[in-house]
């Protein structure tokens, strides 16, 4: 069902030391991101490969992890996605970018794609042999900021004291964001509830969309165990996870189908539901000794004992101590680890993080790449016409890609071997690789799939194409999703009937 892929590294860093930290990249099938994900023929155009300032989007992730000192990787991806990934993780520019990653890819069916059963977690679940440390869970579509890196939530997996198995990383969204894609609205951050004070992650819930009054449940435990606890709809999860290696033994009992919105909210409950702790407070693992003794050694803990023993093993609910581990403390449970899921929260005024899973954070990323690019000439843009106006900013052209007189671009990056008319006009605009646009075309806030061919004197704004599209002369068109093979299709279904009308 599955295979394994090739190393694409020469050294392993087993030869340096044992692994503190395995990273679980999992690339998905982009459907969110279609048409540009949509396959041409039997080609596969994976998401993973979708350009941010002329550069992998799955490049990202991997320089994170490289500077955070990560050097083990297992990438999981789709079948049919994992020819065009291998030859990406295999070309120079790939090994001159991460030097230090040893990079082992295995397959998901491509099946997957089509059946609501099979999530990121089923994928999780079918690997999780190959992971024996604690591990990074991580998505391809993170483009985190230069402010964010990623040792700020290993550093505090590292700094545990009290039996943490999950620290999770959120980021604060702008208030104002919107979609800029017609007909594509931007996804509802959830309903956090975490301790700022002791970064502890209390609570994960959809956006309430499916509750007409939008009410949101909170035990009294969880409040009266972190008086200082946050509700808020203005983070939203990067889907980066620290795990403790043992929280994949407790898949196996489980259906979950989703990381995000099953196993980790799972977890997250563990902290706070005794009969749940007990349950799986041996799968898990106890307390680590050092805050055993501390919380030995606590006000709460004595006041808790004393209860306890005066009451006979019973106490009221007004002498009930609260944990400093989190939780309330109740009598007969015992404290064998906090199971503590933590929470690092990056505010947006240190920079802002994207995830790249629709059609507007892809345009959001690539304004942002361009906002610091500069466009300076050199060898291999020398199919640039000295009469073409290219700003000086904001704009980035690929290698062998000619541009001819009087065309203008300008906020666009414009990919490999590419081949741009005359009086061509280009803004705010993502030109994918070996592109065709003819003379006189207009593109105006578009992301063009790569082998898109534009007619001449044709007019697209704020349109995407699926790769290998074309776009006739002339032509005008405005907030399209152009997808070749959904017209094919309806084409030959047409043809047929008319067929067997001449027939009868």
């Amino acid at each position: 069902m599955t295979r394994p892929q090739m190393n694409f590294t020469a050294s392993s860093s087993s030869a340096a030391g044992p692994t503190e930290f395995l990273a679980v990249l999992i690339v998905g099938f982009g459907e969110e991101l279609r048409p540009l994900t949509s396959n041409t023929v039997d080609e596969p155009s994976p998401k993973a490969l979708l350009p941010i300032a002329n550069k992998p989007l799955i490049s990202f992730p991997l320089t994170w992890l490289e500077e955070a000192g990560v050097t083990d990787v297992l990438l999981l991806c789709p079948e049919s996605h994992a020819n065009a990934i291998s030859n990406y993780l295999s070309s120079d520019a790939s090994s001159s970018a991460f030097p230090t990653l040893a990079i082992t890819t295995h397959t998901f069916p491509d099946a997957y794609r089509t059946d609501p059963s099979k999530g990121s977690c089923t994928v999780l679940k079918e690997f999780a042999n190959k992971i024996t440390t604690d591990f990074i869970i991580l998505p391809c579509d993170l483009v985190p900021p230069p402010s964010l890196p990623l040792s700020a939530l290993l550093d505090k997996f590292r700094m545990d004291t009290d039996g943490l198995i999950l620290a999770s990383l959120f980021h604060e969204v702008p208030s104002d964001r919107a979609s800029l894609v017609p007909g594509d609205p931007l996804e509802d951050p959830p309903v956090v509830l975490y301790d700022p004070t002791t970064e502890t992650l209390l609570q994960i819930n959809d956006d309430g969309s499916d509750d007409p009054e939008g009410e949101v449940d909170v035990r009294m435990a969880t409040l009266w165990s972190h008086p200082r606890a946050r509700l808020t709809t203005h983070l939203s999860d990067a889907h980066v996870y620290v795990c403790r290696r043992a929280v994949l033994d407790t898949l196996s009992a489980h259906r979950f189908q989703s990381i995000r919105a099953d196993f980790v909210p799972w977890l997250v409950e563990i902290q706070h539901r005794p009969q749940r702790r007990k349950q799986w407070q041996h799968v898990l693992g106890a307390m680590p000794r050092a805050a055993r003794a501390t919380l030995e050694h606590s006000t709460s803990h004595m006041l808790h004992a004393r209860n306890v023993a005066v009451g006979g093993g019973r106490s009221e609910p007004s002498s009930r101590a609260a944990s400093p581990l989190g939780g309330g403390v109740r009598d007969g449970e015992t404290h064998d680890g906090s199971l503590r899921c933590a929470i690092v929260v990056h505010a947006l005024s240190k920079g802002v993080a994207v995830r790249v899973n629709n059609l507007t954070a892809l345009m959001d990323a690539n304004r942002a790449a361009l906002a610091t690019a500069s466009f300076t000439p050199s060898a291999d843009t020398a199919g640039v016409d000295s009469k073409a106006q290219i700003a000086a900013t904001g704009v980035l052209i690929g290698a062998s890609t000619r541009i001819a007189e009087r065309s203008t671009v300008k906020q666009s990056s414009i990919g490999a071997h590419c081949t741009i008319g005359k009086n061509v006009r280009i803004n705010s605009s993502v030109i994918m690789d070996h592109c065709v646009i003819k003379d006189g075309a207009k593109i105006e806030g578009c992301i063009l799939g790569a082998r898109t061919c534009v007619g001449e004197k044709a007019q697209l704004t704020q349109c995407f194409t699926q790769p290998g599209y074309e776009v006739a002369a002339d032509e005008t068109l405005k907030g399209e999703k152009l997808d070749r093979l959904d017209e094919a299709w309806g084409g030959d279904e047409e043809d047929e009937e008319d067929d067997e009308d001449d027939e009868e």
